[in-house]
């Protein structure tokens, strides 16, 4: 974790970070009495002066992109008590509906956030608590600070940030943890609503809580929403001042599946009581809401006759009559605890109220699971997670092994695959709750550096049926006028990571040493796991379709033609048959180890395969993806691509601007889907991180792509071989994957981001002009992109070293390289410069080439940046290079970050203590509103440490388990008689490296 420190060593610092009252003075106290012994001596006293340094630990980062969805969110960190987490970003408005980040709290915690906007006010703001067991938003946290901006948690948990602005903002949001209050006071007029509860995190076996509420009228109630454990029971106990005229009865819903309509499991009531409670089991994980309510006296009339006006909430009905009066107030203490043992017989209980009538102006906008934000969800795999150790293999499965976990090697992708069991009783809901939280378990351990769920993903084509007879896709892509030029080589390997391959004539003889990476034979359906038969066992026939796309055998009177007339397809199978804990059928789809295992094994890296392929690939195409960010693929595609192997991978077929993985992690080229309009197909997503667009057909204005495909007849299942059109993102990703061949077939040496550089430069313009997130920079040109790689158009070709220039608070400069990867003379124009917001801010300057004939041409531009008079945030701004080999567009982000400060009044101590007695000799008291310079005036000659922190917890010493900021100065320091020292010492909440110092003298 990255760490900026903040030293305060002097008055006008401290004023400037807001540490200082209106007074302030410069005067230090000391305590104590004279008279301390030290190691010897003359008797005479040396005098140690020096400041007090604050050191606040803030973990800062940037905002990543897109990370407005649950399985897209931002991983920040595990929280610590003390230890701020700061994240720079921007809300773009319409388009950038949610920015998510994913925390744990592996102890109960209470978090304050703060939010600082660049435009706008904080209450357009809101900060929302996503609990992955609820499945929905369980808590809103204003940020407008007109009311308590805090919330207790432990365990998994989504923070949420959705701004109101439609043109968005830069933000910081800083998240403060804090250790969790012994009794935790109830939101007053906050959590009376179905859907407003407080949250209060996960309870785990043999743990619980305390809350200090208050019911402010006989028709107020309290919500509070709990997860609990499978197997677990819960006991609730609420003990307050006994009346005569007055009770409380608590009810226990099942929030899991609707926040606003939840499912009473139990209400405990008496007729009078002073400790109102009870206890009941629950056999699923489950997110619990406990509602605290006023229950009438018993004389009072019985449920029927109190319905005179509308039935609101038939668990505590309230209407048009007069209640017996009731006391102002009743103040209690809600206890709830967990343990181990689940009472079966309340599985399956109806319920017995429904929604709440919404009261005007007092119902906080809560989402509800029909509104879960970022659709759609990634499915993962139940059973199983993927782990990444964080030092050996050895070390992590003994350490995963011990908490009865199963754990498989995952060949070379240098991770773990984690396997658990789970109730074959499970509902699909509680399969998912059940895979989110092994997951956040396995990740907060700690020799763990990640774990994620075993995402799958689909197929991205669409079911149809034929329809047309013509190949106008190759038309669109200018194939026919590339053809004359190159129709491919035989040197040149596309590997296509799908569904597998069948014994099709016009694929047969392009086939080369393909693999089926499917490792569990229950899903291979081939009677065996891991080998080197590719043959499609799931009779879907998608990779034959896409196979044909990229390289069926061109020129020989029958069937269809490839954009690649010539090269080797290496067919990849990834896909298998999935069925649920009890055997019902779940359809077919990839995991993404094997996925990843593919990747590496086309790259020519060890992978779960015997061995890799004599050849590894040239192109990588991915006809496949769903909404789960695998950091196992990413690290496949790494080394894919440091191998020198292009990845491609179709965009997906949501029809939505969500981001589809694998084609939006760093390294794929992703591709978008045209109509025979040149339009974008339907069904077809748009995202910023979209590169490239292909024909990918559109049944609602023409027809879709033809290629080699079949079906299977008989009971057996004989495959007869044919042609049939399809429509999807994944038939447009092959288009790309098949020019990219005839580009390595033009040039053998190009490299990934020279392929890229080369596919993008040369497309033909659609949509916006420029780049746009519908088209990327435009469809894709077999003809341009073919002569741009044999040399013949005389251009250079432009290559930026990358595409975001991140300057943290620290930096003020960077560079950006630019290279020329064709022939000729590399004219760079002028950047074009466009700040987004802050002023002149940006200097942007070039360095020329020292050689003009160089062909390699190299040049930097120079980026320098002034945050004098800037407000904490992101500053976005846009750069823009024209030259005669292409345009790159740039973005850079610069942050400024805010003031730190200790967070109010806080005395810290100052004790030397002697190195040979362990004695404390001599104390300073500073308090940062008064100064933070000590002196010490009474210390015999001797050997000192000398150390620095506050006694929160008043049991006099500085360093202890209950006080917040310690630091010491290094090493020992020799004191003479009559010397006089200037020492500072550094203190910050860090927990490590303390030890306990007593701040009793030695006598």
């Amino acid at each position: 974790m990255v760490q900026f420190r903040f030293r305060v060593s002097s008055l006008a610092a401290i004023a400037a970070l807001g540490l200082l009252g209106p007074s302030c003075s410069n005067s230090s106290s000391s305590g104590g009495g004279g008279g301390a012994s030290g190691a010897g001596g003359n008797g005479a006293s040396a005098t140690v002066t020096g400041s007090v340094d604050v050191s606040i630990p803030t973990a800062s980062t940037l905002e990543s992109e897109p990370n407005d969805a649950i399985d897209q969110a931002q991983f920040l960190d595990a929280l610590t008590a003390g230890e701020r987490i700061q994240v720079f970003g921007n809300t773009a408005g319409g388009s950038d509906v949610f920015d998510a980040f994913f925390l744990i709290s592996l102890d109960r915690m209470k978090i304050t956030p703060e939010i600082q906007l660049d435009r706008g006010s904080p209450a357009d703001t809101e900060l929302k608590i996503y609990d992955p067991i609820a499945g929905q938003f369980v808590e809103s946290i204003p940020l407008d600070g007109t009311s308590d901006a805090s919330f207790h948690t432990k365990g998994p948990f989504y923070a949420v940030l959705e701004s109101s602005l439609l043109n968005g903002s830069n933000y910081v949001l800083t998240l403060n943890p804090t250790e969790a209050e012994e009794i935790i006071p109830e939101k007053l007029a906050e959590n009376g609503m179905p859907g407003t509860g407080q949250y209060l995190g996960e309870l785990q076996v043999d743990e619980g809580v305390r809350i200090s509420g208050e019911l402010s009228s006989n028709t107020d109630m309290d919500r509070f929403v709990v997860v609990i454990p499978a197997n677990a029971s819960i006991a609730t106990s609420a003990s307050f001042e006994a009346s005569s005229d007055h009770n409380i009865d608590i009810d226990v819903h099942d929030v899991t599946r609707d926040l606003f309509d939840p499912v009473l499991m139990e209400q405990f009531q008496s007729a009078a009581a002073t400790n109102e409670g009870g206890t009941l089991g629950v056999n699923q994980l489950t997110a619990l809401e406990i509602v605290v309510k006023w229950s009438p006296p018993p004389e009072a009339p019985d449920e029927a006759d109190l319905r005179e006006g509308p039935d609101i909430d038939n668990r505590n009905p309230v209407g048009e009559f007069q209640l017996p009066p009731g006391p102002a107030s009743i103040s209690y203490e809600l206890g709830i605890s967990a343990s181990a043992g689940a009472n079966a017989r309340l599985a399956g209980r109806q319920p017995l109220g429904r929604q709440l009538a919404p009261v005007e102006n007092e119902q906080r906008v809560i989402r509800s699971t029909s509104q879960a934000f970022g659709q759609p969800v990634a499915e993962a795999m139940p059973g199983y997670v993927v782990v990444k150790p964080k030092a050996s293999q050895e070390e992590t499965s003994q350490f995963l092994e011990s908490r009865g976990f199963e754990v498989q090697q995952l060949g070379g992708l240098g991770a773990l695959r984690v396997k658990y069991s789970m109730d074959p009783g499970l509902d699909l809901d509680g399969r998912r709750r059940l895979v989110e939280v092994v997951r956040a378990t396995i990740h907060a351990s700690p020799t763990v550096d990640w774990a994620e769920p075993e995402y799958i993903y689909r197929t991205t084509k669409i079911p149809n049926d034929p329809i047309a007879n013509e190949q106008w896709h190759m038309d669109a892509i200018l194939g026919p006028e590339a053809w004359d030029i190159t129709i491919g080589a035989e040197h040149v390997i596309v590997a296509v990571i799908d569904t597998g391959i069948e014994d099709h004539p016009d694929i047969r003889d392009r086939l080369f040493e393909g693999y089926d990476f499917v490792d569990d034979i229950e899903m291979a359906l081939d009677g065996d796991g891991v080998d080197d038969d590719p043959t499609d066992s799931t009779l879907d026939l998608h990779g034959l379709h896409v196979a044909g796309t990229v390289g069926a055998t061109s020129n020989n009177g029958e069937g269809v033609v490839g954009v690649m007339w010539q090269g080797r397809i290496m067919p990849l199978r990834v896909f298998g048959m999935f069925f649920f804990p009890d055997g019902s059928w779940a359809g077919s789809g990839a995991l993404n180890s094997w996925v990843a295992n593919g990747i590496l094994y086309a790259a020519g890296k060890q992978s779960s395969a015997d061995a890799p392929p004599s050849e590894a690939a040239d192109v990588i195409n991915m006809s496949l993806g769903g909404g789960g960010q695998s950091q196992t693929i990413r690290e496949a595609v790494i080394a894919a691509n440091a191998a020198g192997v292009t990845v491609i991978a179709a965009a997906g077929n949501d029809g939505s601007n969500i981001p589809s993985y694998p084609a939006a992690t760093e390294g794929v080229i992703s591709v978008s889907a045209t109509s025979r309009e040149n339009t974008l197909a339907v069904y077809s997503n748009y995202h910023d991180t979209v590169d490239i667009a292909a024909p990918g057909g559109d049944y609602t204005v023409d027809t879709a792509v033809w290629s080699t495909y079949g079906r299977y007849v008989g009971a057996d299942n004989t495959f007869e071989w044919g042609y049939a059109t399809n429509q999807g993102t994944s038939m447009a990703s092959p288009h790309v994957a098949g020019v990219a061949g005839l580009i390595k077939a033009a040039y053998p040496g190009a490299l990934p981001h020279e392929v890229e550089s080369i596919l993008t430069s040369t497309a033909t313009d659609l949509g916006d002009k420029g780049k746009d997130e519908m088209f990327g920079h435009g469809l894709v040109n077999t003809f341009l992109a073919v002569k741009t790689a044999l040399g013949e158009s005389g251009n250079p070709i432009l290559r930026v070293e990358r595409r975001v220039i991140e300057l943290a608070p620290h930096q003020s400069s960077a560079s950006l390289g630019i290279f020329n990867d064709g022939d000729g003379l590399l004219l760079v124009d002028e950047p074009i410069v466009g700040v987004e917001s802050g002023g002149n801010w940006l200097n942007v300057s070039t360095i020329a080439s020292q050689q003009p004939d160089d062909p390699t041409d190299k040049r930097a531009i120079l980026i320098d940046v002034d945050r004098d008079g800037l407000e904490p945030g992101v500053y976005r701004a846009f750069l823009t290079l024209r030259t005669n080999g292409g345009t790159a567009k740039m973005q850079i982000h610069m942050m400024v970050e805010a003031p730190v400060s200790m967070g109010g009044d806080v005395d810290l101590y100052i004790a030397a203590v002697n190195q040979a007695t362990g004695e404390t000799v001599d104390r300073s008291k500073v308090n940062p509103e008064e100064g933070l310079d000590y002196r010490l005036s009474r210390l015999p000659t001797g050997t000192y440490r000398f150390y620095a922190g506050s006694d929160d917890d008043g049991d006099g010493h500085i360093g202890g388990a209950g006080d917040r900021f310690f630091g010491e100065h290094e090493g020992t320091v020799e004191v003479a008689g009559n010397a006089a020292l200037d020492l500072d010492i550094t203190v910050s909440a860090e927990r490590a490296s303390r030890q306990a110092v007593s701040l009793a003298l030695a006598e």
